[in-house]
């Protein structure tokens, strides 16, 4: 007997309410005398799982019952009632009806001490649509299409999503880019126009190393860099304490950055306010790159 079909079974009737015996069996892939043992089995557990007669008879949870006795201890049920809130904003909308069910049969309260908003200040639903548009296209195997922006340029894609992954503050989706024929890395931020296509994908998912190298493997280098104290907040909030030296008038921070159009970036985000000390050739370089952008702004 499955323990992951049970409760399976469980989480289909909290959602769904009476379903006959037979639709059970046909979801689940089971004969209906399976169903009926898994049903004793929840019974048996103390889930207050019950069956009814007639046209719109089936298989349903007992309602205005409060358990006694469950399959889940106190400890338990609190962390299944905290990880589903916890990860609510990947769910469906069905996610809070859910949560109350729960709630009612364990007796207890599910605390929203978490809220995950994917929008920036100053856009609120497009990052949201485009995330949840992935999630569903990972789950069913679908390509999904859109046009990215990189180096000032836009390309047309074609990917089998894998992974959605957040890291250093942004969201990616990881996949196999059809154009490039090689498993690639793309920022949500950067993405516009996506569609999820009917076409789907069978590739099976062995890329696990490779997921987890995807963003080490960017040529940093080692960087010293000098902030002043008014920016504290940031440096305190962006690198570990072990990299960041304190004196009387600057921090001083030692650390590996992408060799990358990110580095000067994300230099000039701190405005006259960070010295790139270290290396030298990088130095020089952003001096170059500090130049460029001074010419579009002073005449001699």
């Amino acid at each position: 007997m499955s323990d992951s079909r049970l409760f399976k079974i469980l989480y289909y009737l909290l959602k769904n309410g009476t379903t006959p015996v037979k639709e059970l069996a046909e979801i689940f892939e089971v004969s209906t005398r399976t169903i009926h043992r898994d049903i004793d089995a929840l019974s048996s557990a103390g889930i207050p799982i019950s069956t009814s007669r007639g046209r719109y008879g089936g298989v349903y949870i007992m309602n205005n019952f409060i358990l006694d006795k469950s399959v889940f201890s106190a400890e338990e049920k609190d962390q299944i009632l905290t990880a589903i809130n916890d990860f609510s904003f990947i769910l469906n909308e069905d996610t809070n009806n859910l949560l109350n069910k729960l709630s009612a049969i364990f007796n207890t309260n599910a605390r929203n001490w978490i809220e995950v908003d994917l929008s920036n200040w100053r856009y609120n639903k497009p990052s949201q649509d485009i995330f949840n548009s992935i999630k569903f296209a990972i789950l069913d195997k679908k390509i999904i299409s859109f046009e990215y922006y990189s180096k000032g340029n836009s390309t047309y894609r074609k990917i089998e999503p894998i992974k959605l992954l957040f890291k250093s503050y942004n969201w990616y989706i990881y996949g196999f880019c059809l154009l490039r024929n090689d498993y690639r890395l793309f920022k949500l931020s950067r993405i516009n126009n996506l569609k999820v296509l009917d076409d789907k994908f069978e590739r099976c998912d062995e890329t696990s190393s490779i997921v987890d190298n995807a963003f080490y493997n960017q040529n940093l280098v080692p960087v010293k860099l000098m902030f002043d104290k008014s920016v504290s907040y940031r440096v305190f909030d962006e690198f570990d304490k072990s990299e960041i030296e304190i004196d009387d008038e600057f921090l001083i921070v030692n650390t590996n950055l992408p060799s990358n159009d990110y580095l000067f970036s994300y230099l000039l985000s701190f405005g006259p306010n960070v010295e790139l000390l270290e290396p030298y050739n990088l130095r020089e370089e952003f001096k170059k790159f500090i130049k460029e952008i001074s010419k579009k702004y002073f005449t001699l």
